[in-house]
C-alpha cells in the first residue's frame, strides 16, 4: 500500500512540474499580434518628428533643474551652527544673488 501511494505522490509531482514548465513556455512564446524581432516595421516619416517630444524632453530636464536648485538654495539659506548673525545676513545675501543668477541661467534669461 505505501509503494502505491508514493509513486502516486511522485507521479503527481511529476505532472505538475511538467505543468509548470509547459505554462512558462506558453508565456514566453511570441502573441499573434506581436511583431518578429528582427521585423521593421515602416514608419510614416511624420511620426519620426517628435517636437513635442522634444520640448517636453528640455522642459522637464528645466523643471528638474530649477528644483534642484530651489532644493540647494534652501539648504544654503539655513542658518549654520556657530554664524554669528552679521555673518549669516552676508551670506544670505550673496545666496540670494547666486540663486536668482543661477534662475535666470536654466531659464535662459540674460
Amino acid at each position: 500500500m505505501k509503494k502505491i501511494v508514493k509513486k502516486v505522490i511522485v507521479y503527481s509531482m511529476v505532472g505538475l512540474l511538467q505543468a509548470g514548465l509547459f505554462a512558462t513556455v506558453t508565456e514566453a512564446a511570441a502573441k499573434p499580434n506581436d511583431p518578429q524581432p528582427g521585423y521593421n516595421q515602416q514608419q510614416d516619416p511624420k511620426k519620426n518628428n517628435h517636437p513635442k517630444k522634444d520640448n517636453n524632453k528640455n522642459q522637464q530636464d528645466k523643471d528638474r533643474k530649477i528644483e534642484a536648485e530651489k532644493q540647494r538654495h534652501e539648504n544654503e539659506m539655513k542658518r549654520k551652527p556657530n554664524e554669528s548673525d552679521r555673518d549669516w545676513q552676508k551670506r544670505q545675501q550673496q545666496e540670494k544673488e547666486r540663486h536668482e543668477k543661477n534662475l535666470k541661467g536654466i531659464q535662459g534669461k540674460k
